[in-house]
């Protein structure tokens, strides 16, 4: 890597195939670039979300940019840059830097661990029933950084259709729809428009939302999720008091150069 290229690698997150889970563009730099070239870069991207790394003491600062901002926490992410920077340094473990938070992640054979808090609820009491195009009440709404609704089957959280304009409307980082899963404890999909993500392949940070709730409706502290977005995503999930530990798999797609002089 120089200062005139920068090597991007494509990571499938919570998935062990390409065409799975949640992409991410990893880059790694020897210092920052103006942020204005670092949105530039992650806008020519064909994945939600970029993410850039810098060498620190121990460990690396980290930054993720979707198509349209920066945001402050992205699972997916991170566990995409550390299977590329554990590959390459052969280690099993990793520290990131960011501003919102220092996660770590863990390599297990061929499985990636990430501990991520557990968000705080709020009942919701209000009717949400515009969230969707089509008919499908809630049977309980509760919110943290995101709204959540519980959905009465896996079949409506598979059928729903959003209506995209008024979830963009609401106050929180995005929608989650979640229900009982069939053949899993339990079942997602992911809206978050507000940064120019419609619907989100397979969203770690989702589970700080989501994951204790059904932790204790269950009254289990091991689950396994699964994300119902056209690539799917898996989960699995350790619950304590207040933190959870999602284990899953990361697959490299491709690697590439990108020269910056065009983008400058």
């Amino acid at each position: 890597m120089s200062l005139s290229s920068v090597t991007v690698s494509m990571v499938s997150a919570f998935s062990d195939k390409s065409d799975g889970g949640n992409p991410a563009a990893v880059i790694e730099l020897d210092s920052w670039l103006a942020d204005e070239l670092l949105q530039t870069i992650a806008r020519q991207q064909a994945a939600p979300v970029t993410v850039f790394v810098t060498p620190e003491n121990k460990g690396y600062n980290i930054r993720w940019f979707t198509q349209s901002e920066e945001i402050d926490l992205c699972g997916h992410g991170t566990i995409a840059a550390a299977s590329v920077l554990l590959a390459a340094n052969a280690t099993t473990s990793i520290r990131f830097f960011s501003a919102h938070g220092n996660p770590q992640v863990e390599k297990y054979a061929d499985q990636f661990s990430l501990q991520f808090p557990v968000w705080p609820i709020t009942p919701e009491p209000q009717d949400f029933s515009q969230c969707a195009i089509n008919n499908c009440a809630s049977q309980q709404a509760f919110s943290s950084r995101d709204l959540v609704l519980v959905l009465a089957s896996e079949a409506q959280v598979r059928d729903f259709t959003p209506n995209l304009d008024y979830i963009k409307s609401l106050p929180w980082h995005a929608l989650i729809i979640t229900a009982a899963g069939e053949h899993c404890d339990y079942v997602l999909r992911n809206f978050v428009p507000s940064v120019g993500i419609d619907e989100d392949a397979a969203t770690g940070s989702a589970q700080c939302s989501i994951a204790a709730f059904w932790a204790k409706k269950l009254v289990k502290t091991h689950l396994n999720a699964r994300q119902l977005s056209q690539r799917g995503g898996d989960f699995s999930i350790e619950c304590a008091n207040d933190a959870i530990v999602i284990s899953t798999a990361a697959t490299l797609d491709r690697q590439y150069s990108l020269a910056l002089k065009e983008l400058i």
